[in-house]
């Protein structure tokens, strides 16, 4: 059975689960909405039971500007993780920090283009700290959940296992049938693992990550 969309979703989800009453139907929703949270923000840590990692794949990027001022800015609400920073005249681009080590390089100097930065809640910030601009920023951005009124994203096009595995989990958990839960979780997990690593892959043309001197230009 293809899925392609919100109803073959929920289609499959009964014929794997063998059941179509309206008791298990009227939770099909629900299931499907706990899946997203799975697949976007992930659950728990590696010695977690119910351990999986969050999923960024390309057809979840966005890019546009975030407005700074004096090295601070807000993030958009769907930010998931950002990717890329950068000024326009910045050919590299700003290095990502630790909040404890971006505020030593703000006591170290407050003026200046931005070199690096950090992210603290929805809030970006930047040192040196008293850039004032714009930034262009490439980030992953969460989907709107699909439903009986949003149909279709571009993740569930993409990627319609995730969805499929994920939502057994949580189906099988309400179910109480644990063992058959676990089965969908090993993969799911296996899955999600295979899509971050071909992200990674085609991020970085196939080889290892280098490091590089950083020149600033501008």
């Amino acid at each position: 059975m293809a899925i392609t969309d919100y109803a073959t979703l929920v289609d499959a989800v009964k014929v794997w689960c063998a059941r179509s009453d309206s008791t298990f139907s009227n939770q099909i929703p629900q299931f499907i909405s706990l899946a997203e949270e799975r697949i976007f923000h992930g659950v728990g840590g590696p010695q977690d039971p119910l351990f999986s990692e969050a999923v960024r794949t390309d057809e979840m990027l966005t890019d546009t500007t975030i407005a700074l001022t004096s090295g601070t800015g807000t993030l958009a609400s769907d930010c998931l993780a950002v990717r890329r920073l950068d000024r326009t005249a910045d050919r590299v681009g700003l290095d990502p920090l630790s909040p404890d080590e971006l505020a030593r390089r703000v006591a170290f100097a407050d003026t200046g283009n931005p070199r690096w930065y950090t992210v603290e809640g929805r809030t970006l910030k930047t040192a040196p700290s008293g850039y004032t601009g714009n930034l262009n920023i490439l980030y992953y951005a969460r989907p709107t959940g699909i439903s009986s009124g949003n149909t279709i994203n571009a993740v569930l096009t993409a990627r319609p296992m995730l969805y499929l595995y994920a939502t057994l989990i949580e189906a099988f958990m309400w179910m109480n049938a644990g063992q058959q839960s676990q089965n969908w979780l090993a993969m799911y997990r296996a899955t999600a693992s295979g899509v971050n690593r071909t992200a990674t892959a085609i991020e970085h043309g196939g080889g290892k990550r280098r490091a590089q001197p950083r020149r600033v230009f501008g």
